[in-house]
């Protein structure tokens, strides 16, 4: 699969945004499921680049 920069963007948008309101005024409990993914996230984003 060719990675898309603009696709691969709008997609690492969506879920950040997608967490940040998941994680907003939930306090230490959903710190770390939102730390993994992140991560998860992140890793996700090196394998589209390959």
């Amino acid at each position: 699969m060719d990675a898309d920069p603009e696709r691969e963007a709008e997609v690492l948008r969506r879920l950040m945004v997608r967490l940040g309101d998941t994680g907003s005024g939930r306090g230490a409990p959903g710190s770390d499921q939102l730390q993994i993914l992140r991560r998860h996230a992140r890793e996700d984003a090196v394998q589209l680049r390959r």
